[in-house]
């Protein structure tokens, strides 16, 4: 009798069954994507306001700066400083504008990298110089400490300058008034190493773990003047990892941080050992 019973019932239990399941995976799905959502949301918010802001600040001076020109009695040394004014705002948009296209480009057609055989070393020590100035302005110092010798690797010499200017860039912007970076760069096994340090504000452990996402910006404390889309740190990880390397940042409020990249070595460099 109980076979009898449990065997009219077996598909409309099972069948009851399956409906729970794909009622509880539906509404799990919903959810997920309506706080996906909501996330992005946020994000497309935020961005929008930042880079709203970001071109308010340098049209607003150009726009200062075109009126001072226009006056009869301004002298040929103000008009000469206030060209310089709109030259430097002009140029920071059109930075902004770039790092915009570059993220959007990579949503499209993703990384094309044009790979040739460089010396690491050599490559790390010239960026670094194109940026001893602006460290030099602030009254820091930026010291670069390479290995010895010629450290092979095969590089898009483009996109990696953008990794390492942007690192740079990240190190005396987060600095405090007067900024102290350090470079270095070193082998193991078969990887070269290099690692920017600063004297920075420092960044949690919350903030590590979300320096990298697109869009993302640190809470900066007191520091009102970091400019950003939250785009670059983000770019740059994805030039390292089309690279097959990896990028990480160990930081500490107050202290600093330290961010360090690792790339595979050419053959010719890889020590065995």
């Amino acid at each position: 009798k109980k076979s009898a019973i449990f065997a009219s019932i077996y598909s409309q239990v099972l069948l009851s069954l399956l409906v729970s399941i794909l009622f509880i995976v539906t509404f799990g799905i919903a959810i997920f994507s309506i706080l996906r959502q909501k996330k992005l949301d946020t994000v497309k918010t935020d961005f929008v306001n930042n880079m709203t802001h970001e071109f308010k600040t340098p049209i607003a001076t150009i726009k200062l700066a075109a009126t001072a020109i226009k006056s009869p009695q301004v002298s040929k040394e103000t008009i000469s400083g206030m060209a310089e004014v709109i030259l430097q705002e002009t140029s920071r948009m059109t930075q902004h504008v770039e790092q915009v296209l570059q993220i959007a480009t990579l949503d499209r057609n993703g990384l094309k990298l044009n790979l040739t055989d460089e010396d690491a070393n050599a490559f790390v020590r010239d960026v670094a110089s194109n940026m001893e100035l602006q460290v030099t302005q602030k009254g820091g110092h930026l010291t670069v400490d390479t290995c010895d010798g010629e450290v092979h690797i095969q590089m898009d010499s483009v996109l990696m300058t953008t990794v390492v200017m942007n690192l740079l860039d990240n190190a005396i912007k987060y600095s405090k008034d007067a900024p102290e970076i350090h470079v270095t760069t070193y082998t193991k096994g078969d990887r070269f190493f290099f690692a920017v340090k600063d004297n920075g504000i420092g960044m949690s452990k919350d903030a590590q773990a979300k320096v990298f996402d697109r869009f993302y910006r640190a809470s900066t404390g007191n520091t009102h003047n970091v400019k950003g889309f939250g785009l670059g740190l983000n770019y740059a990880k994805e030039i390292v990892l089309a690279h097959h390397g990896i990028i990480t940042v160990n930081s500490t409020v107050g202290k600093g941080s330290t961010f360090t990249v690792s790339l595979p070595l050419t053959l010719k460099d890889i020590n065995y050992e």
